[in-house]
């Protein structure tokens, strides 16, 4: 009997070690000490509670910061994509300011030039009025003489006129002598020819009056011309003058514009070589800070993926004691899956998981929701925090599956609305939980 003591003994240690106290209570009834063997089981099953709450206890506060370093996550991804695109704006920016610059300092050279040319365009229209009045000086001269010209052909004909009045009071003379010779006969002869000559002397001299008549007419008909064409041009040079003023004043005030101007385009250069410098020193720090926020996203992710692995370690443990006889530790596992849950779709948020919503679990089917929904345990049914679970517990499976709805459908401000709709039900959840544990007395 001894030896069948003894097997039974190591078949309840067996059970008391994979923690089958049920089974170890069963069995230790057909030996003497069944009822220290049930205190013990009772002992170990609470020992194996608290670590299974303390266990899960650090799951949830692992899942917690893992939510939080998923939030954080997000932020610094936000920042750092930011900083990245302000860092290239920057970049950009800088670029443009220079182009900028050189554009200004490259159109104020160009209004120096332009300034000058206005100068010496005035010079030149300066000269040119100057070039004008000697013209019209030169042409009041040459009217002038023309018009003594003009008076010297007037005396030249009053000249004329008395030469040929003469040529004709001398040819009637040599009329009258040749008649007075013919009347003398032959003693007549000798006077007769000179008088002929004379006549025919006062003939060609009035021939040559007539010619110098005619071309002193026409001489005074050109100079008349001449003196009408003087006096155009004189009203050409002085509307010509009056022209070159204005083009004069117009140009002094256009250069006195340009002046301006390149006054102004020069102090914006100046601007500009300040501003190029500001803003490289903008950039340099906006780079720097997108390289720090790269930073700190990849140790965060470094920080993640070492609680990641801490948190596979925790659910391990959580997993082994969960197969333990443990009363009632539906209410601290389905704290973990919670957890987990919550977890599983930041991961996807940020992401670190590729999660769709039709892989979510409804609250109907995942382990809290079939143990719920199948209590037929009166003293849980009546318990308050019971009844007060189904509305918090429904909301966390909706939330969450609308936070990865939104994700696909690209609707980011939306999914982090839901997920903190989601995290607050979680919350509403696990602290309904830790209510029905200690209405059940754990």
């Amino acid at each position: 009997m001894s030896g069948n003591n003894q097997i039974l003994s190591d078949e309840i240690v067996q059970f008391l070690s994979q923690g089958l106290y049920q089974q170890a209570i069963e069995l230790g009834q057909s030996e003497n000490g069944g009822d220290a063997i049930a205190a013990l089981c009772r002992v170990l099953e609470e020992n194996d509670r608290t670590n299974l709450s303390g266990t899960i206890q650090v799951a949830v506060e692992c899942g917690d910061a893992m939510v939080s370093i998923a939030e954080m996550t997000r932020d610094v991804h936000e920042v750092n994509n930011r900083s990245q695109a302000i860092a290239a704006a920057a970049e950009e920016m800088v670029a443009s300011v220079n182009e900028i610059a050189r554009t200004s300092e490259a159109a104020a050279a160009d209004a120096n030039t332009v300034e000058n040319s206005a100068a010496e365009g005035m010079r030149s229209a300066e000269q040119a009025v100057q070039t004008m009045e000697n013209i019209a000086k030169a042409v009041q001269e040459a009217a002038h003489k023309v018009d003594t010209l003009a008076e010297a052909s007037t005396k030249i004909g009053q000249i004329v006129e008395s030469i040929e009045a003469i040529a004709k009071q001398t040819n009637l003379l040599a009329l009258n002598a040749t008649i007075e010779a013919a009347r003398a006969g032959e003693a007549g002869k000798g006077f007769a020819v000179v008088a002929g000559e004379v006549k025919n002397l006062a003939n060609q001299t009035a021939k040559a009056t007539d010619d110098i008549r005619s071309r002193i007419d026409h001489l005074r008909t050109e100079m008349t011309g001449i003196v009408t064409s003087m006096e155009n041009g004189a009203e050409a040079v002085k509307d010509g003058q009056k022209i070159i003023v204005s083009t004069g004043d117009g140009m002094r005030a256009i250069g006195e514009q340009i002046t301006g101007v390149t006054g102004k385009m020069q102090e914006i250069a100046a601007i500009l070589a300040q501003q190029s410098e500001a803003s490289t020193e903008v950039a340099q720090g906006v780079t720097s800070i997108a390289d720090m926020s790269s930073r700190n996203s990849s140790e965060i992710n470094q920080v993640a993926d070492a609680m990641d692995k801490a948190n596979a370690v925790i659910i391990g443990r959580v997993q082994s004691l969960g197969e333990r006889d443990i009363s009632h530790k539906v209410i601290y596992l389905a704290k973990s899956d919670h957890t987990t849950f919550k977890k599983n779709i930041m991961d996807t948020l940020i992401g670190r998981k590729a999660l769709k919503p039709e892989d979510l679990a409804d609250h109907n089917n995942c382990r809290l929701g079939k143990w719920y929904y199948a209590v037929t345990d009166s003293d849980i049914k009546n318990s308050s925090a019971f009844k007060r679970m189904a509305d918090p517990h429904e909301r966390v499976h909706r939330y969450g599956k609308k936070v990865l709805q939104d994700l696909y459908a690209n609707n980011m401000n939306d999914a982090l609305t839901a997920a903190k709709n989601m995290e607050e039900a979680s919350k509403e959840v696990i602290s309904l939980l830790d209510e029905l544990a200690v209405e059940l007395g754990h």
